[in-house]
Protein backbone atom coordinates (compact mmCIF):
# COMPACT_ATOMS: atom_id res chain seq x y z
CA UNK A 1 0.00 0.00 0.00
CA UNK A 2 2.58 2.37 0.76
CA UNK A 3 5.00 1.68 -2.37
CA UNK A 4 1.84 2.16 -4.33
CA UNK A 5 1.35 5.33 -2.84
CA UNK A 6 4.88 6.76 -3.19
CA UNK A 7 4.49 5.17 -7.31
CA UNK A 8 1.52 7.37 -7.78
CA UNK A 9 2.74 10.66 -5.96
CA UNK A 10 6.58 10.00 -7.83
CA UNK A 11 4.42 9.65 -11.22
CA UNK A 12 2.18 12.93 -10.01
CA UNK A 13 5.01 15.28 -9.07
CA UNK A 14 6.85 13.85 -12.69
CA UNK A 15 4.41 14.92 -14.09
CA UNK A 16 3.76 18.87 -12.60
CA UNK A 17 7.48 18.63 -13.61
CA UNK A 18 7.16 18.48 -17.04
CA UNK A 19 4.48 21.07 -17.36
CA UNK A 20 6.38 22.97 -15.41
CA UNK A 21 9.29 22.80 -18.13
CA UNK A 22 6.98 23.43 -20.47
CA UNK A 23 5.83 26.23 -19.71
CA UNK A 24 8.80 27.86 -19.31
CA UNK A 25 9.16 27.01 -22.92
CA UNK A 26 6.64 28.58 -24.18
CA UNK A 27 7.09 31.58 -21.75
CA UNK A 28 10.33 32.30 -22.41
CA UNK A 29 9.56 32.03 -26.13
CA UNK A 30 6.89 34.21 -25.59
CA UNK A 31 9.29 36.81 -23.98
CA UNK A 32 11.59 36.59 -26.74
CA UNK A 33 8.86 37.44 -29.48
CA UNK A 34 8.25 40.16 -27.69
CA UNK A 35 10.91 41.58 -27.02
CA UNK A 36 12.03 41.50 -31.15
CA UNK A 37 8.21 42.59 -31.87
CA UNK A 38 9.30 46.09 -29.44
CA UNK A 39 12.37 46.19 -31.34
CA UNK A 40 11.27 46.03 -35.26
CA UNK A 41 8.33 48.60 -33.97
CA UNK A 42 10.85 51.27 -33.11
CA UNK A 43 12.72 50.19 -36.10
CA UNK A 44 10.03 50.68 -38.11
CA UNK A 45 8.83 53.97 -36.17
CA UNK A 46 12.14 55.66 -36.79
CA UNK A 47 12.18 55.21 -40.87
CA UNK A 48 8.41 56.60 -40.30
CA UNK A 49 9.69 59.54 -38.42
CA UNK A 50 12.74 59.74 -41.35
CA UNK A 51 10.26 60.13 -43.86
CA UNK A 52 8.33 62.40 -42.39
CA UNK A 53 11.07 64.89 -41.91
CA UNK A 54 11.91 64.29 -45.74
CA UNK A 55 8.50 65.27 -46.21
CA UNK A 56 8.65 68.16 -44.36
CA UNK A 57 11.70 69.41 -45.29
CA UNK A 58 10.10 69.50 -48.74
CA UNK A 59 7.48 71.31 -48.12
CA UNK A 60 9.19 74.02 -46.19
CA UNK A 61 8.58 73.10 -42.96
CA UNK A 62 12.19 73.31 -40.76
CA UNK A 63 10.86 71.75 -37.32
CA UNK A 64 11.87 69.74 -34.77
CA UNK A 65 9.65 67.74 -32.45
CA UNK A 66 9.53 67.34 -28.58
CA UNK A 67 8.08 64.65 -26.37
CA UNK A 68 4.80 65.88 -24.46
CA UNK A 69 3.30 63.46 -22.56
CA UNK A 70 -0.51 64.39 -21.74
CA UNK A 71 -3.33 62.59 -20.03
CA UNK A 72 -6.89 64.02 -21.65
CA UNK A 73 -9.80 64.36 -18.55
CA UNK A 74 -13.39 64.75 -19.78
CA UNK A 75 -14.58 66.51 -16.63
CA UNK A 76 -11.54 68.82 -16.42
CA UNK A 77 -10.31 69.70 -20.00
CA UNK A 78 -12.03 71.42 -22.45
CA UNK A 79 -11.58 71.97 -26.09
CA UNK A 80 -10.55 69.78 -28.42
CA UNK A 81 -9.63 66.71 -27.39
CA UNK A 82 -5.95 65.49 -28.52
CA UNK A 83 -5.48 62.46 -30.15
CA UNK A 84 -1.79 60.71 -30.10
CA UNK A 85 0.96 61.98 -32.52
CA UNK A 86 -0.67 65.47 -32.29
CA UNK A 87 1.57 67.82 -32.45
CA UNK A 88 1.34 71.61 -31.60
CA UNK A 89 3.13 74.96 -31.82
CA UNK A 90 5.43 75.88 -28.16
CA UNK A 91 6.35 79.45 -29.64
CA UNK A 92 10.42 78.35 -28.93
CA UNK A 93 13.38 77.23 -31.50
CA UNK A 94 16.20 76.06 -31.43
CA UNK A 95 18.17 78.09 -33.93
CA UNK A 96 16.34 78.13 -37.26
CA UNK A 97 14.43 75.29 -36.41
CA UNK A 98 10.50 75.91 -34.45
CA UNK A 99 9.57 73.61 -32.10
CA UNK A 100 6.36 71.89 -31.99
CA UNK A 101 5.10 69.52 -29.27
CA UNK A 102 4.27 65.85 -29.87
CA UNK A 103 1.43 64.96 -27.94
CA UNK A 104 1.89 61.00 -26.29
CA UNK A 105 -0.89 59.72 -24.55
CA UNK A 106 -0.03 58.80 -20.97
CA UNK A 107 -2.38 55.84 -20.42
CA UNK A 108 -0.90 53.66 -23.05
CA UNK A 109 1.80 51.60 -21.64
CA UNK A 110 5.53 52.51 -21.25
CA UNK A 111 6.73 50.99 -24.56
CA UNK A 112 4.06 52.79 -26.97
CA UNK A 113 5.98 56.05 -25.44
CA UNK A 114 9.69 54.38 -26.35
CA UNK A 115 7.99 53.68 -29.93
CA UNK A 116 6.96 57.06 -30.34
CA UNK A 117 10.08 58.58 -28.75
CA UNK A 118 11.64 56.65 -31.35
CA UNK A 119 10.09 58.23 -34.32
CA UNK A 120 10.79 61.35 -33.24
CA UNK A 121 14.48 61.41 -32.18
CA UNK A 122 14.33 60.01 -36.14
CA UNK A 123 12.86 62.75 -37.08
CA UNK A 124 14.63 65.42 -35.33
CA UNK A 125 18.17 63.78 -36.39
CA UNK A 126 17.22 63.59 -39.95
CA UNK A 127 15.42 67.08 -40.05
CA UNK A 128 18.39 68.27 -38.83
CA UNK A 129 20.51 66.49 -41.30
CA UNK A 130 18.20 67.78 -44.33
CA UNK A 131 19.03 71.20 -42.82
CA UNK A 132 22.66 71.66 -42.42
CA UNK A 133 23.96 69.02 -45.00
CA UNK A 134 21.39 69.24 -47.77
CA UNK A 135 23.55 67.79 -50.40
CA UNK A 136 23.86 64.68 -48.91
CA UNK A 137 20.43 63.90 -50.00
CA UNK A 138 18.56 63.81 -53.16
CA UNK A 139 14.89 64.98 -54.16
CA UNK A 140 13.41 62.29 -52.40
CA UNK A 141 15.09 62.42 -49.09
CA UNK A 142 17.89 59.12 -50.14
CA UNK A 143 21.12 59.73 -48.84
CA UNK A 144 23.20 59.92 -52.14
CA UNK A 145 26.34 58.02 -52.24
CA UNK A 146 29.41 60.58 -51.45
CA UNK A 147 32.16 60.13 -54.30
CA UNK A 148 35.14 60.61 -52.63
CA UNK A 149 34.48 56.95 -50.49
CA UNK A 150 34.51 54.73 -53.47
CA UNK A 151 36.07 51.37 -53.04
CA UNK A 152 36.65 51.84 -49.42
CA UNK A 153 34.80 49.73 -46.50
CA UNK A 154 34.19 51.74 -43.77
Amino acid sequence: MVMTKLRVSTVIILGQLILLIICLVFLGRALWHNFFLKLRAKEFAAQAGAMAAAGDFARGRVELYEIKLYKFDLEKDSGPVPTDSMNRLTGRSDGPFQIRAFLVDQQYPKVHQDIQEAFVDAYNQRMRQFYYHPKWFDTNGLRVPNPNNRGRTN
